[in-house]
Protein backbone atom coordinates (compact mmCIF):
# COMPACT_ATOMS: atom_id res chain seq x y z
CA UNK A 1 0.00 0.00 0.00
CA UNK A 2 1.48 3.16 -0.89
CA UNK A 3 -1.42 5.83 0.10
CA UNK A 4 -4.25 6.51 2.09
CA UNK A 5 -7.22 8.47 1.48
CA UNK A 6 -9.16 9.61 3.85
CA UNK A 7 -12.54 11.04 4.03
CA UNK A 8 -13.23 14.15 6.69
CA UNK A 9 -16.43 14.74 8.19
CA UNK A 10 -17.50 11.42 10.53
CA UNK A 11 -14.29 9.98 10.12
CA UNK A 12 -10.99 12.39 10.57
CA UNK A 13 -13.95 14.33 12.22
CA UNK A 14 -15.52 12.84 15.69
CA UNK A 15 -19.03 11.80 14.57
CA UNK A 16 -21.65 14.23 15.72
CA UNK A 17 -25.61 12.90 16.89
CA UNK A 18 -27.45 13.72 15.76
CA UNK A 19 -26.25 14.76 12.84
CA UNK A 20 -26.14 18.28 11.73
CA UNK A 21 -26.20 17.33 7.96
CA UNK A 22 -29.67 15.04 8.67
CA UNK A 23 -31.21 17.83 10.29
CA UNK A 24 -30.62 20.36 7.80
CA UNK A 25 -31.78 18.08 4.91
CA UNK A 26 -34.85 17.20 6.89
CA UNK A 27 -35.18 21.19 7.27
CA UNK A 28 -35.18 21.88 3.79
CA UNK A 29 -37.40 18.46 2.31
CA UNK A 30 -33.82 17.29 1.20
CA UNK A 31 -33.76 13.79 -0.30
CA UNK A 32 -31.71 11.94 2.74
CA UNK A 33 -29.48 9.84 0.12
CA UNK A 34 -28.37 12.95 -1.81
CA UNK A 35 -26.03 15.76 -1.57
CA UNK A 36 -27.39 19.09 -0.10
CA UNK A 37 -26.13 20.62 -3.61
CA UNK A 38 -27.91 18.55 -5.81
CA UNK A 39 -30.79 17.85 -3.46
CA UNK A 40 -31.65 21.57 -3.83
CA UNK A 41 -32.53 21.61 -7.70
CA UNK A 42 -36.10 21.49 -7.39
CA UNK A 43 -36.61 24.79 -5.66
CA UNK A 44 -35.99 27.80 -7.93
CA UNK A 45 -32.59 29.50 -8.70
CA UNK A 46 -32.94 32.40 -5.81
CA UNK A 47 -34.40 29.98 -3.37
CA UNK A 48 -31.25 27.68 -3.80
CA UNK A 49 -28.84 30.60 -3.10
CA UNK A 50 -30.42 30.73 0.15
CA UNK A 51 -30.18 27.09 1.43
CA UNK A 52 -26.63 27.01 -0.44
CA UNK A 53 -25.98 30.35 1.72
CA UNK A 54 -27.18 28.40 4.64
CA UNK A 55 -25.68 25.50 4.10
CA UNK A 56 -21.88 26.80 3.31
CA UNK A 57 -22.38 29.09 7.20
CA UNK A 58 -23.67 25.59 9.29
CA UNK A 59 -20.56 23.99 7.44
CA UNK A 60 -18.25 26.97 8.65
CA UNK A 61 -19.38 26.88 11.96
CA UNK A 62 -19.03 23.01 12.06
CA UNK A 63 -15.40 23.21 10.64
CA UNK A 64 -14.78 25.50 13.98
CA UNK A 65 -16.34 23.41 16.59
CA UNK A 66 -15.31 20.23 15.16
CA UNK A 67 -13.21 17.75 17.17
CA UNK A 68 -10.53 15.45 15.93
CA UNK A 69 -11.44 11.80 16.48
CA UNK A 70 -9.64 10.03 18.78
CA UNK A 71 -6.71 7.82 17.55
CA UNK A 72 -6.38 9.80 13.88
CA UNK A 73 -3.28 11.42 14.74
CA UNK A 74 -1.53 8.50 15.50
CA UNK A 75 -2.68 6.56 12.21
CA UNK A 76 -1.24 9.45 10.52
CA UNK A 77 1.88 9.38 12.60
CA UNK A 78 1.91 5.38 11.41
CA UNK A 79 1.31 6.16 7.80
CA UNK A 80 4.38 8.66 7.54
CA UNK A 81 6.43 6.53 9.95
CA UNK A 82 6.09 4.38 6.73
CA UNK A 83 6.08 6.36 3.77
CA UNK A 84 2.76 6.09 2.71
CA UNK A 85 1.11 8.90 1.13
CA UNK A 86 -2.34 10.56 2.63
CA UNK A 87 -4.76 12.42 1.07
CA UNK A 88 -7.48 14.14 2.48
CA UNK A 89 -10.89 13.83 0.39
CA UNK A 90 -13.84 15.95 0.92
CA UNK A 91 -17.04 16.61 0.01
CA UNK A 92 -16.98 19.85 2.38
CA UNK A 93 -15.70 23.25 0.83
CA UNK A 94 -11.99 24.56 0.65
CA UNK A 95 -12.72 27.17 3.18
CA UNK A 96 -14.09 24.75 5.82
CA UNK A 97 -11.75 21.99 5.05
CA UNK A 98 -8.85 24.40 5.60
CA UNK A 99 -10.58 25.86 8.95
CA UNK A 100 -10.25 21.88 10.57
CA UNK A 101 -6.95 21.11 8.87
CA UNK A 102 -5.38 24.34 11.01
CA UNK A 103 -7.10 23.99 14.34
CA UNK A 104 -5.75 20.52 14.13
CA UNK A 105 -2.54 20.81 12.47
CA UNK A 106 -3.49 18.03 10.48
CA UNK A 107 -0.49 17.29 7.04
CA UNK A 108 -2.36 15.75 4.29
CA UNK A 109 0.17 15.12 0.95
CA UNK A 110 -2.84 16.20 -1.08
CA UNK A 111 -6.26 17.57 -0.30
CA UNK A 112 -9.26 18.04 -2.20
CA UNK A 113 -12.60 19.36 -2.13
CA UNK A 114 -15.96 19.35 -3.63
CA UNK A 115 -14.46 22.73 -6.13
CA UNK A 116 -11.79 19.86 -7.66
CA UNK A 117 -14.18 17.78 -9.26
CA UNK A 118 -17.33 15.92 -8.76
CA UNK A 119 -18.15 15.23 -4.79
CA UNK A 120 -18.70 11.62 -3.85
CA UNK A 121 -20.19 9.72 -4.68
CA UNK A 122 -18.43 9.97 -8.16
CA UNK A 123 -15.10 8.57 -8.15
CA UNK A 124 -13.10 11.88 -9.68
CA UNK A 125 -11.93 13.45 -6.43
CA UNK A 126 -10.55 9.74 -6.09
CA UNK A 127 -9.42 9.20 -9.18
CA UNK A 128 -7.62 12.22 -9.30
CA UNK A 129 -5.66 11.29 -6.14
CA UNK A 130 -4.24 8.22 -7.99
CA UNK A 131 -3.26 10.05 -11.19
CA UNK A 132 -1.34 13.14 -8.65
CA UNK A 133 0.55 9.80 -7.05
CA UNK A 134 0.95 8.36 -9.99
CA UNK A 135 -0.49 5.17 -8.80
CA UNK A 136 -2.43 2.15 -9.77
CA UNK A 137 -6.15 1.52 -7.95
CA UNK A 138 -4.99 -1.71 -6.12
CA UNK A 139 -1.60 0.64 -4.62
CA UNK A 140 -4.52 2.98 -2.56
CA UNK A 141 -7.18 2.67 0.28
CA UNK A 142 -9.67 5.22 0.87
CA UNK A 143 -11.35 5.10 4.88
CA UNK A 144 -14.63 6.89 5.17
CA UNK A 145 -17.76 6.60 6.81
CA UNK A 146 -20.64 6.85 4.19
CA UNK A 147 -22.13 5.38 1.39
CA UNK A 148 -21.41 8.03 -0.80
CA UNK A 149 -17.59 7.23 0.79
CA UNK A 150 -18.29 3.49 -0.10
CA UNK A 151 -19.68 4.04 -3.95
CA UNK A 152 -16.65 6.27 -4.31
CA UNK A 153 -14.66 4.19 -4.01
CA UNK A 154 -16.07 0.95 -5.91
CA UNK A 155 -16.52 3.28 -8.66
CA UNK A 156 -12.45 3.77 -8.06
CA UNK A 157 -11.81 0.58 -8.07
CA UNK A 158 -10.54 1.18 -4.36
CA UNK A 159 -10.47 -0.83 -1.48
CA UNK A 160 -12.33 0.72 0.84
CA UNK A 161 -12.29 0.81 5.04
CA UNK A 162 -14.83 2.28 6.95
CA UNK A 163 -14.55 4.03 10.85
CA UNK A 164 -17.65 3.46 12.76
CA UNK A 165 -20.38 5.64 13.44
CA UNK A 166 -23.98 5.21 15.15
CA UNK A 167 -25.42 5.17 11.37
CA UNK A 168 -23.04 3.26 8.97
CA UNK A 169 -23.33 -0.09 10.81
CA UNK A 170 -24.21 -1.69 7.21
CA UNK A 171 -20.55 -0.88 5.55
CA UNK A 172 -17.54 -3.44 5.66
CA UNK A 173 -14.63 -3.80 6.52
CA UNK A 174 -15.66 -1.37 9.32
CA UNK A 175 -13.62 -0.20 12.54
CA UNK A 176 -14.48 1.06 16.22
CA UNK A 177 -11.09 3.45 15.94
CA UNK A 178 -8.19 4.86 13.99
CA UNK A 179 -6.81 1.98 16.21
CA UNK A 180 -8.20 -0.86 15.48
CA UNK A 181 -8.11 0.21 11.63
CA UNK A 182 -4.27 0.36 11.82
CA UNK A 183 -4.63 -2.52 13.57
CA UNK A 184 -6.46 -4.54 11.11
CA UNK A 185 -3.83 -2.71 8.43
CA UNK A 186 -0.83 -4.36 9.89
CA UNK A 187 -2.55 -7.71 10.20
CA UNK A 188 -3.22 -7.76 6.51
CA UNK A 189 0.24 -6.62 6.07
CA UNK A 190 -1.06 -3.59 4.00
CA UNK A 191 1.25 -1.70 6.67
Amino acid sequence: MRAVFFDMDDTLLEPRHPSPLLDFKNKWGLPIDQLVIEGIRKYPEAEQQNILKEFRAMELALSQSALLRSGIEELLAALRKNAVYTALITNNHRQSTAIVLAKHQLHFDLVLTREDGRPKPAPDLLLKALEHFALEKQQAIFVGDSWADQQAAQQAGIRAFFLATPTNTDLSPRFESPHSLLLGLQEAKLL
